[in-house]
């Protein structure tokens, strides 16, 4: 996950408030993604099929790890999409894995698995050998984790607890070391739920090489990013309208209330709610975040048109112009990563069937030149 910022943009950004990212762009043209590769995760793998995909790493050898969270497991493949085995399995001795949402390749050629809902980190060796377990945070869940080098770890959890309205929600990152014990607080955002679910907490995030944090406002249909330098002080706030991809005609109401009945049967398998009026999708715009080694800033997107599905990849320069859209497909809520020249992209649940796919990014995108 290292990658190379260009600071010099987010000095201009932070002196020049009204730049690019202010000012909308004509209507951006689609190109499409060259695929590379693709693994259907929903065909057995030592016996069973992939429950639900949460997370993924690529090493730089170009072997893939990806974390079957129901399933409790990590599946390798090689560089040509070969399935090489799978270890974890579900339990709470050495080794086992209760509810794992991330996992992590750190230099020192090891994985590190962590437990979302227990809040406890195991690592493995590249080969799935289990090595110990480190730092148990029973009261957080993590909801997000990233390796900054040999020694330190880029760490969010979510906090609940009671409130006069109802309950406090509090997401934190942290920056810690590397038995994951805090160094110093980053971000932190509290919301006062008043009994109904908080949208502002809502989030994610993309470190830079430098350790700067890109955190990206999810509640908002436009590009809402904030940058922050190593210490978590504002470096850049960026605002950007977002063009929509797509214009649904009135006559396509039946396909609305199609996609938001699936929305809805997603929700109730991930133990939210199925109601199918407590689903909105036009809510986000833009859903996931990562950076490149160029610095270059990669978003995807949805609608803000429900009855377009596809999703979209909006690229921009460090100093946050618009450069390019290209068009993923049918994906459900795809998480992305660019890497080693190349986008990859896991669709964890992708109507029942999910997948881990790579792409080429044509043009130089990736590597810093």
């Amino acid at each position: 996950m290292s990658v190379h910022f260009l600071w010099a943009g987010l000095t201009a950004l932070t002196l020049v408030p009204a730049g690019p990212w202010a000012k909308p762009s004509p209507a951006p043209e689609v190109q499409p993604l060259r695929e590379t590769l693709r693994i259907d995760l929903s065909r057995d793998f030592d016996g069973s099929p992939v429950a639900s995909a949460s997370d993924f790493a690529v090493a730089e050898d170009g072997s893939i790890y990806v974390l079957d969270s129901k399933g409790a497991r990590v599946l390798r493949f090689d560089s040509a999409g070969r399935f090489l085995g799978a270890f974890g399995r579900p339990g709470q001795g050495p080794g086992d894995l209760q509810r794992p949402l991330w996992l992590v390749l750190i230099p020192a050629g090891e994985i590190v698995v962590a437990d979302g809902y227990f809040g406890y980190f195991s690592v493995f060796s590249r080969e799935g050998k289990y090595l110990r377990r480190r730092a148990e945070r029973s009261a957080h869940m993590v909801d997000g984790l990233f390796s900054v080098d040999l020694d330190r770890f880029i760490v969010s959890t979510t906090r609940y607890g009671p409130s006069a309205k109802g309950v406090m929600m509090e997401r934190v990152i942290e920056l810690t070391d590397a038995a994951f014990q805090p160094i110093r607080t980053l971000y932190r955002v509290r919301e006062d739920s008043g009994g109904k679910n908080p949208g502002g907490v809502y989030f994610t995030y993309a470190p830079g090489p430098q350790r700067e944090l890109y955190i990206l406002n999810r509640s908002s249909r436009e590009y809402r990013i904030s940058v922050l330098d190593p210490a978590g002080k504002p470096r850049a706030d960026i605002t950007r309208p977002f063009h929509p991809v797509a214009k649904c005609p009135k006559d396509l109401a039946e396909e609305k209330r199609l996609w938001t009945s699936r929305m809805g049967q997603v929700a109730a398998r991930e133990g939210g709610s199925s109601g199918e009026a407590r689903v909105n999708p036009d809510k986000f715009a833009v859903r996931e975040i990562t950076v490149d080694e160029a610095g270059r800033l990669w978003a995807t997107t949805v609608g803000p048109e429900s009855c377009d599905r596809d999703v979209y990849v909006d690229l921009f320069s460090p100093e946050g112009n618009w450069l390019k859209r290209f068009r993923l497909g049918r994906f459900a809520s795809p998480q992305i990563k660019v890497m080693h020249g190349s986008l990859y992209a896991l669709d964890g649940e992708g109507d029942d069937r999910p997948a881990f796919v790579r792409y080429a990014i044509e043009s130089g995108g990736g590597k810093r030149s």
